[in-house]
């Protein structure tokens, strides 16, 4: 009965909590502490590492794609009417400097030719007989057989001749230079890209009969986006043409200082080496190695913040994160270069956190920057 009794209480302790003994020396609830209430407790830190703004160079890589043009690509017509009498290249085909394209039927040019020179020939004469005329005249007055004013008439008409010889004479270059001009050439080396008359079509000033693309002197006309590093005259490029063997080592040779407003890119030339790109329109890759200083600010790119076009970085002052803006330069694989916002031996935030982090946001014992290990700051406590 005894044993049974001992049982019944312990499990009946185990139970009711309120038939625990309490030790000696314990108290309840302080007094004055309501029922229910909760203790404090300290506000957590957000870990997070960090890196240290340094003076570096960064090697950035800018890439951009174009086509191939052609440094000339010319149009070339008639500057007289007439029938077209033969037309000795084709398309594909490689024209020399100075070699006949085509011409137009000369005959009507050489009648009026030979009509302007007959006309020369009579002017000519009939100013020999004016001035014939005027030393007579002249020889008449002084012995007083001849008027002044028969003398004056006669000065008139020599006067007359002559211009009426100028005349002709122009009429004739004019016919000469029509003449010319029936021969159409090529105005450097060439190749024939288009071809749109033939033999018998009747042309005037304004036809295009062929259109030729000079053979040396191609470009990469590239476009660059405005966000990439900053692209200048100089910079080395590696040129990759559609259809090459081989990739083209070239330099920048000019940059259009406009931005298009819709697809934000820049136009940049860089010459293509030799021959390496003898279709114009090929599509082009290229990628561009901007120059950098060698002692610029830069910054992991894991620490850049980009946001609604803008960069950020999130500077650590006090145990706070404090976001600040900063302009970027030349972007490498690893590294950022930042042109303004920033200072070396500035102590950022980097890695993926700074996509959700405040601006203000307590952070705790940072990691060490690259740079060496940051001494230990105390955390304040949240106000």
């Amino acid at each position: 009965m005894r044993t049974t009794l001992a049982v019944l209480c312990l499990l009946a302790a185990s139970s009711f909590p309120a038939c625990r003994s309490e030790p000696s020396g314990a108290s309840a609830s302080p007094p004055g502490a309501a029922t229910g209430a909760v203790a404090a407790v300290p506000t957590e830190r957000t870990p997070a590492p960090v890196t240290r703004v340094r003076l570096g160079r960064v090697d950035a890589l800018v890439t951009a794609s174009g086509s191939v043009i052609a440094p000339r690509l010319t149009d070339l017509g008639p500057e007289v009417a007439g029938r077209l009498s033969a037309v000795h290249f084709d398309v594909g085909d490689r024209v020399g400097a100075g070699a006949v394209v085509f011409r137009i039927d000369p005959t009507p040019f050489e009648i009026e030719l030979q009509r302007a020179r007959a006309g020369l020939t009579l002017a000519r004469a009939e100013a020999a007989q004016a001035l014939q005329e005027v030393d007579r005249m002249r020889s008449l007055a002084a012995q007083q057989i001849a008027t002044p004013q028969q003398l004056d008439r006669e000065v008139t008409r020599l006067a007359v001749a002559k211009a009426r010889v100028e005349q002709e004479l122009a009429a004739a270059r004019s016919a000469e230079e029509n003449l010319r001009r029936t021969v159409v050439t090529s105005p450097y080396d060439s190749n024939v890209v288009e071809r749109q008359l033939h033999e018998g079509a009747i042309v005037g000033p304004g036809a295009v009969v062929l259109t030729v693309q000079e053979r040396s002197g191609f470009a990469a006309e590239l476009d660059v986006p405005a966000a990439a590093a900053p692209v200048a005259f100089g910079d080395p490029v590696l040129l990759i043409v559609e259809g090459a063997a081989a990739p083209a080592s070239s330099t920048i040779a000019a940059v259009n200082a406009r931005i298009d407003p819709e697809t934000r890119t820049y136009r940049v030339r860089a010459a293509l080496p030799g021959e390496a790109g003898t279709r114009a329109g090929a599509f082009v890759r290229a990628e561009i190695r901007p120059r950098t200083r060698d002692a610029a600010v830069v910054v992991e790119r894991a620490a850049v913040l980009n946001r609604d076009g803008r960069a950020y970085l999130f500077r650590l002052e006090g145990g706070r994160a404090r976001q600040i803006e900063i302009n970027v330069g030349a972007t490498g694989g690893r590294l950022v270069e930042i042109t303004d916002g920033a200072e070396a031996g500035d102590v950022v935030v980097t890695g993926p956190i700074i996509e959700r982090l405040a601006d203000g946001a307590a952070i705790g014992q940072p990691a060490s920057p690259e740079s060496g290990a940051l001494p230990a700051a105390p955390s304040p406590e949240l106000p």
